[in-house]
């Protein structure tokens, strides 16, 4: 049923759960919202494609602030590491509070102690396992990052150009073979 007011609302009433809702049907509150999406999306896109350009390809920045915010928006230096290892950290201390919680939580002798010795023991080992799989991909980017830094240092800062260059020259000799 319409009321009779100018913003276009109306009521739908259900006979099952006998509460009324009330629906507004305001098309210039939809298109605003998608005029402001739009344009936040355009400014947005445009923005990152100015960071992208002026910032994150820049070989040798002059201050210290653009070369952290180049590492950082290259993602030459990771934070995940310290995140990883507080979750770990904190995921330890839940699970091992739950299994001793678990172990006194029946006051009948039942299979409550079992079961939180097996969450304390079983968990916190697949836990561990767990996290240092992660860890390991970590580790193995900073290993793979420590490498090409050490390669650009020795030859040059393109140094995966020079490499791909001396691939190039190669191939191009065996072919002449």
């Amino acid at each position: 049923m319409y009321s009779s007011n100018n913003s276009e609302e109306y009521s739908i009433g259900s006979i099952y759960d006998g509460y009324e809702t009330t629906y507004n049907n305001n098309n210039n509150t939809i298109q605003m919202s998608n005029i402001t999406a739009v344009i936040i999306l355009g400014s947005a896109f445009v923005a990152a494609i100015l960071i992208f350009f002026l910032i994150a390809r820049m070989k040798s920045p002059k201050s210290e602030l653009a070369r952290k915010i180049r590492d950082f928006l290259c993602f030459r230096n990771l934070i995940v590491d310290g995140i990883i290892e507080f979750l770990y950290i904190f995921a330890a201390i839940v699970l091992s509070a739950t299994s001793i919680y678990t172990m006194f939580q029946f006051k009948t002798v039942d299979y409550s102690v079992l079961v939180g010795l097996a969450m304390l023991i079983v968990g916190n080992i697949a836990l561990r396992v767990g996290y240092e799989v992660i860890m390991l991909l970590v580790g193995l980017w900073q290993n793979t990052s420590d490498i090409y830094k050490l390669l650009e240092d020795k030859l040059g800062a393109a140094a995966p150009k020079k490499i791909e260059k001396k691939k190039e020259t190669k191939a191009a000799e065996d072919s002449k073979e």
